[in-house]
């Protein structure tokens, strides 16, 4: 499903990089270890097996990416009330534990890694009438919080404003590699051997009141389209009138 043109939740930017093919690392155990990348799933099957993907649509203005769940409907989740701004009311959302692509098998995606290992962890809730994504983190309240201004509007909570928030500047998924934007061909070795490099980095932020996860990529001014590797960008038409309420 295509997002409804919308303005950014945070600025009200109209310019958007949409990511057409969310993916995640894995390390494929050979005779070398060798990184390859896969499609980040929404969940798992009870057989262990990926299900779903994901959608990104990333402000040219100040990075905020909203995410988009497809072809996920097989899962079964906690059902839940929430607040949907393409909606523009609550919705029944599903809960899920966000997962991600291990060595061997799927894993827990976690909300930090660091030096000193995994904290805390990640869960998406899709709203059953768009498929619009909200991220929250669980198990976070021991790591250190930072405060925003409270004139800050931009540094504030999407959901609820609040300016309590605890920041990782460097999203990494559990082997400790940078989650992209998403990733493009950058050489063939010999003829054989295509590889990739990954484009954009994201930082994270979690409210302490309401645990929802606003993800930021870096620098997304200079990150140019790559129609050929699905990342394009689109424009939606300013608003009329300034939103209220949840995600504004």
């Amino acid at each position: 499903m295509a997002r409804e043109a919308r303005p950014c939740a945070r600025c009200e930017g109209t310019r958007f990089l949409h990511a057409r093919h969310v993916v995640d690392a894995r390390t494929v155990t050979r005779e070398v270890p060798q990184l390859q990348w896969a499609p980040r799933p929404v969940g798992a099957s009870p057989a262990g097996e990926p299900v779903g993907r994901f959608e990104t649509f990333t402000c040219r203005s100040c990075g905020l990416t909203t995410w988009t769940a497809h072809d996920w409907t097989e899962l079964t989740g906690l059902s839940e009330q929430r607040a949907c701004r393409t909606c523009r009311g609550p919705t029944r959302h599903v809960r899920l534990p966000a997962i991600e692509h291990g060595a061997n098998r799927l894993e827990p995606a976690p909300f930090l890694h660091n030096d000193g290992g995994l904290e805390g962890l990640l869960f998406v809730s899709i709203c059953t009438s768009c498929d619009q994504v909200t991220w929250t983190a669980e198990q976070v309240d021991h790591l250190a919080r930072a405060r925003v201004d409270a004139e800050d509007e931009l540094g504030r909570c999407i959901a609820c404003r609040g300016v309590d928030v605890v920041v990782v500047s460097r999203a990494r998924e559990r082997g400790g590699v940078d989650i992209p934007l998403t990733v493009a061909r950058n050489a063939t070795v010999f003829g054989l051997i295509t590889v990739l490099k990954s484009i954009g980095a994201f930082s994270l932020r979690a409210c302490v009141a309401c645990r929802v996860v606003a993800w930021s990529v870096k620098r997304p001014a200079s990150i140019k389209p790559m129609p050929e590797h699905g990342l394009v960008e689109i424009e939606v038409d300013a608003p009329l009138t300034t939103p209220s309420g949840p995600y504004r």
